[in-house]
């Protein structure tokens, strides 16, 4: 892979992890994007836009790739992969009033995409399902979104003199 210039490497890789089938196939390829710290913010948010929840879901782990080094610039570009998670990443399902069978009394619940209903303070379905739509063990949105303010804090303590 080092023979070719940094931007075809980038395109190569991020191409096949993002839109391959094969989830095995797709980890060993996200194994070398990290391995060779692949990094690019254009990319990152072309594919958190994407209307794929699978190319959304792994733009998301591609966000909290380690870059070599950090410079004062990533704070901008950690701050706009922050901006299009928050646009991207919506809660699945909606609340909804529905009306006890037993009692006739309301009570709020939370209906999945899969078209589950759930008790309003379920944080999973029994579809597997979270309420942002994330199967446990999957990078969430929260979590990329930590790691990024991790990363942000990092460069102010270390790069910017107070």
């Amino acid at each position: 892979m080092y023979k070719f210039d940094e931007y075809k490497r980038i395109n190569i890789l991020y191409e096949y992890y993002i839109n391959n089938d094969s989830e095995y196939f797709s980890e060993f390829i996200y194994d070398l994007i990290t391995e060779l710290a692949i990094f690019n913010i254009e990319k990152i948010v072309e594919y958190l836009a994407s209307e794929d929840p699978k190319k959304k879901q792994r733009a998301l782990k591609l966000a909290i790739v380690d870059k070599p080094y950090f410079t004062i610039d990533d704070i901008a570009d950690f701050i706009k992969i922050e901006n299009s998670i928050k646009n991207n990443f919506n809660e699945n399902g909606e609340i909804q009033i529905a009306k006890s069978k037993l009692t006739s009394r309301e009570k709020e619940i939370w209906r999945c995409k899969c078209g589950n209903s759930n008790n309003v303070d379920a944080q999973r379905c029994n579809c597997g399902l979270d309420r942002m739509g994330f199967y446990e063990g999957e990078t969430t949105s929260d979590t990329a979104i930590d790691i990024l303010h991790g990363n942000i804090d990092l460069i102010q303590r270390t790069l910017i003199k107070k």
